[in-house]
């Protein structure tokens, strides 16, 4: 799926899935974007509750996130499954431009071999701004 300027689509993204997006929204270079996670949700990390914006995980400061700078949990983003394309969202980006074209995924900041104890999902706005 493709997004208009203007047009507005809503993304589901589970935290037990590496790359989550459902719809798939496909994105090319030049083009702008907004996200924006509605208040009042959280999912679930080992039974922790989490926002969009992460939480302090002591036991990842041994074990690596997928993206370092941000906090376990936070919600991410990438084009193509490629993780040199990763990218933190938390609870909302106000631009984002991607630097090449693809499918656009989500996930939870999480190390990638601890996926099987996440639980639950965020909706996700998506706005094609330009």
């Amino acid at each position: 799926m493709t997004l208009e300027i203007n047009q507005t689509a809503v993304v589901k993204v589970k935290a037990s899935k590496k790359h989550s997006a459902n719809p798939v929204l496909h994105v090319k270079k030049g083009e702008v974007y907004r996200f924006e996670v509605p208040s009042g949700q959280c999912w679930y990390d080992m039974g922790i509750p989490s926002k969009s914006s992460g939480y302090k995980n002591i036991f990842l400061s041994i074990w690596s996130k997928r993206v370092p700078s941000a906090k376990c949990f936070t919600l991410c983003g990438t084009v193509g499954k490629d993780e040199n394309h990763h990218f933190a969202i938390g609870s909302g980006l106000e631009k984002y431009e991607p630097v090449t074209e693809g499918d656009l995924y989500f996930f939870a900041n999480d190390n990638k071999h601890f996926y099987w104890n996440n639980w639950g999902s965020l909706n996700v706005e998506v706005s094609r701004i330009q």
